[in-house]
């Protein structure tokens, strides 16, 4: 043993290993979601609590479960406070832009637009504050995590970043989905040790051009050979002359679904691949405190994997309430931490974890847990 090692009791990093069962969840989802029913959806914040508890409960670092401490309750005043706080004077800001243009259609372009704009903006706010209140009520040997601010200012920088991500046609998404990791991590705090992390979206361009120009070259390509060769079947749909033929058109609907799936599935591969070279990129070159460092174990088939059990889930119907689970599970089972551990250095948070549940971001379906 090292003479740093013997004066500050140093061990390695917490391992993570995440112990949770397909099936159990299951059951417990089966619960939650007859008592949703019985109680006309308000039982949801509860379950919702619930598998929380279950998933942190089953989250393992050094032998240690991690816990969360949230409640139905908190999540339920969550949602109300969306209703007072966005939902209402959202209908009350529609009432006032129709009134003051005299032009309905032009009041209700504007209105619109406006509302648009807000709704950019407040899913910034949300991802934050879900993140803020999940961290807030998830401890570790009985110290909490946090973020030092309130989720206003991320809001409009992640605002600015939407938007060049528009302007761009999502051309500057490496650069945008990069800023936006290292702009939301610098803010957590694991107790008292600060995460921040040094990502760098140039790394990871070569593979999204090729998903973007793979995705749009091909659709445009067959988006003009279907309107020379299969337009004809849409002609005088509108009912002023000779109505389609059925078989052309019916052909024609086929061609188009068709085309649209291959290009649908080639993009999807390639866009696992980029997808965990950022996950990559991102996890692991965040830190955690001085002496310990992230780290994802992911490859493209495992990405691919993952989306298509949640697409098969998802067309059962009732296979979408194993969602939070697989989403959990995936990053809990490939997420390590490496360096050194000293015990003493993890304090106890000072932050203050907001009162209420992330109900911004469930309102905006903004929070995969």
């Amino acid at each position: 043993m090292s003479d740093y090692e013997e004066r500050y009791a140093v061990e390695a990093a917490p391992r993570v290993q995440f112990a949770g069962m397909a099936g159990d969840f299951f059951l417990l989802q089966l619960g939650n979601l007859a008592l949703t029913i019985i109680t006309l959806g308000i039982y949801r914040f509860w379950g919702k609590a619930k598998y929380r508890r279950y998933l942190w409960g089953h989250t393992i670092l050094d032998g240690d479960p991690l816990e969360y401490r949230g409640t139905g309750l908190e999540l339920f005043f969550g949602a109300i406070l969306v209703i007072l706080l966005i939902s209402i004077p959202f209908g009350v800001l529609s009432f006032v832009m129709g009134a003051l243009f005299s032009d309905p259609e032009t009041g209700l372009a504007v209105t619109q637009g406006v509302l648009i704009l807000l709704i950019y903006y407040l899913v910034g706010v949300g991802q934050y504050r879900s993140w803020r209140y999940i961290l807030s009520r998830t401890s570790w040997r009985g110290i909490r995590s946090g973020m030092t601010e309130q989720g206003f200012g991320f809001g409009a920088y992640n605002f600015g970043l939407q938007l060049v991500q528009l302007v761009t046609l999502g051309l500057a998404t490496p650069w945008v989905s990069v800023l936006r990791w290292n702009r939301l991590t610098r803010d957590v705090r694991i107790g008292n040790l600060a995460l921040h992390s040094n990502a760098d979206h140039r790394p990871l361009w070569g593979k999204f051009l090729l998903v973007w120009g793979l995705m749009t070259v091909p659709l445009i390509a067959f988006s003009v050979w279907f309107y020379f060769n299969h337009g004809a079947a849409f002609a005088n749909m509108d009912g002023t002359g000779a109505p389609p033929d059925p078989t052309e058109f019916l052909i024609a609907i086929g061609v188009l679904y068709l085309g649209f799936i291959v290009i649908g599935l080639l993009g999807a591969a390639l866009f696992a691949q980029y997808w965990a070279a950022y996950l990559k990129e991102t996890w692991n070159n965040t830190r955690l405190g001085d002496t310990m460092q992230l780290r994802i174990e992911v490859e493209t088939w495992d990405v691919i994997k993952f989306y298509l059990g949640n697409i098969a889930l998802t067309l059962t119907g009732i296979g979408q309430i194993l969602l939070p689970y697989r989403n959990w599970g995936f990053m809990a089972r490939r997420v390590w931490i490496d360096g050194d551990y000293d015990p003493r250095d993890l304090e106890q948070s000072a932050l203050e974890g907001p009162g209420q549940g992330d109900g911004i971001a469930d309102a905006f379906d903004a929070s995969g847990f």
